[in-house]
């Protein structure tokens, strides 16, 4: 049996941000034009979320209260179990992570990032750390998936400090993992909205791309995971930004990338690339999609969402 994944960038940010971020005011970015307020956007993103039956569902911006109140109640009717605001001191906004799994959850937790920049320092970014019971759909021979959904330092310009988060979170999932006493058990995964574009096009070779140098480094920070669209898709762009298409996005931006992700670990993360490696339960990857999330006449969010369905493999 397969376990579905989803990881989306809903956008929802504290109403009192469309105040500071241009363009300025109330009606920001997809309110301008007669476009949906976040109150309707929000409807029709859950609508599409629950449409897709998926079993655990991790979202990055989800920051605006009353929506979040409303998602939880929503998938908690439907079967889902859902995380309160994680990380929410009193200074800053919380972390804008929300997870609704229907995989029972033994526990989870919350480290935010200790470096951050600029605006994205106002909320507590951070990495979620979840254990899952997976012993119901696959068995007590597998019998917990070690979730990891993040969001990183948004903005090209800020390169260094996403490189220091990336440290963090290979930290995390260390340590975490090497509590584990049966790790051919278990499974890890790690999900989310990384700011970090995955290519660069080849100029000169129309339709050619090479990984960026920044994505060379988050692989080799996090050592080496799977990145299932790209293993499942060599040559798709898989673009999770494009500004080409996508309404959402700012009228002036047209760049197209990759930044959202979802990577499957085969090992755990050392923080030494000398230190043995210890394997863990592989995971197969049975179908990838980027999801466009498509209303009835823009996209749901600026960002498109990432989806797969993963089982042990035998």
């Amino acid at each position: 049996m397969s376990l579905r994944l989803l990881t989306w960038n809903v956008k929802f940010l504290p109403k009192y941000a469309k105040m500071v971020l241009k363009p300025f005011g109330p009606t920001a970015w997809w309110e301008t034009g007669g476009r949906a307020s976040d109150e309707v956007r929000a409807e029709r993103c859950l609508k599409a979320m629950l449409a897709g039956d998926w079993d655990v569902i991790a979202l990055q911006e989800l920051f605006e209260e009353g929506i979040r109140a409303k998602y939880r109640a929503a998938f908690e009717a439907a079967g889902y179990t859902t995380t309160p605001a994680l990380g929410n001191d009193v200074l800053h906004e919380d972390s804008g992570l929300f997870v609704a799994s229907r995989i029972p959850m033994h526990w989870f937790r919350f480290v935010e990032y200790a470096a951050k920049w600029g605006q994205d320092a106002l909320s507590d970014k951070g990495i979620g750390v979840f254990c899952l019971d997976t012993s119901t759909i696959w068995g007590p021979e597998r019998h917990s998936l070690y979730l990891f959904p993040t969001h990183l330092q948004s903005d090209d310009r800020h390169y260094a400090v996403r490189l220091l988060q990336l440290d963090q979170l290979r930290s995390v999932i260390h340590a975490t993992l090497a509590r584990v006493p049966d790790l051919d058990a278990v499974s890890a995964i790690a999900c989310g909205d990384f700011n970090v574009r995955a290519e660069q096009p080849v100029l000169g070779v129309p339709g050619a791309a090479v990984a960026t140098s920044e994505y060379a480094a988050l692989q080799e920070l996090l050592g080496r995971p799977r990145d299932v669209f790209r293993e499942a898709h060599p040559a798709a762009p898989g673009f999770t930004w494009d500004g080409k298409i996508n309404a959402m996005t700012r009228d002036n931006d047209n760049d197209q990338k990759r930044l959202d992700y979802i990577f499957a670990f085969d090992f755990v993360p050392q923080p030494l690339r000398e230190a043995q490696t210890a394997a863990l339960g592989r995971l197969d990857c049975s179908a990838v999609a980027m999801e466009p999330f498509l209303g009835s006449e823009r996209h749901l969010s600026d960002h498109f969402g990432v989806s797969a369905s993963f089982a042990p493999r035998p």
